[in-house]
């Protein structure tokens, strides 16, 4: 509610996004948002940046997001990063965002802290930040750099409400 009105808000084809944010639709028919369908191979471009989304899984469906400019390049997995088991590695990555994962979960549709290490070396980035920490563990920052420190030779990071991270 705070946030100014007509904001785009693009949707890639078939996502569920809609149909489990009813708020939505009831922004933008007040004109505070505009929803957008976005095109597949079709980046949001603004100055010299462009944003692409990566389809990771048809059946849920399952996105990621590639952000490139000023010659770096960064894929933001929020959710449901155990489907880039499946993906294309991005040369050059310099920053990949992904969910931390359970420690415990045999399920193939949930992340895996585990499988998250080995997206790590798969994509190679120069950084890795992973995300929903508080939200799985209730990790405390002590904890945190515990977790960090158990494995050194691993290029992550655990993140931080409000955390900057330099590309």
């Amino acid at each position: 509610e705070s946030f100014p009105g007509n904001v785009k808000v693009y949707i890639p084809p078939d996502s569920m996004l809609v149909q489990r944010v009813p708020g939505l639709e009831f922004l933008e028919k007040t004109g505070r948002i505009r929803l957008i369908d976005w095109k597949p191979k079709t980046p949001i471009k603004k100055n010299r940046y462009e944003l692409n989304y990566l389809l990771l899984d048809k059946q849920i469906p399952v996105y990621g997001f590639l952000y490139v400019g000023s010659k770096k390049k960064a894929l933001i997995c929020p959710d449901h990063s155990c489907f880039l088991l499946n993906a294309e590695p991005i040369p050059g990555l310099n920053l990949l965002i992904m969910n931390m994962g359970v420690l415990e979960d045999n399920r193939p549709e949930v992340t895996q802290f585990s499988n998250n290490l080995k997206m790590i070396e798969k994509f190679a980035p120069r950084q890795t930040a992973l995300t929903h920490i508080e939200e799985h563990f209730g990790i405390d920052s002590r904890c945190q750099k515990q977790i960090e420190q158990k494995d050194k030779t691993k290029n992550y990071s655990l993140a931080r409400d409000f955390q900057r991270i330099i590309v």
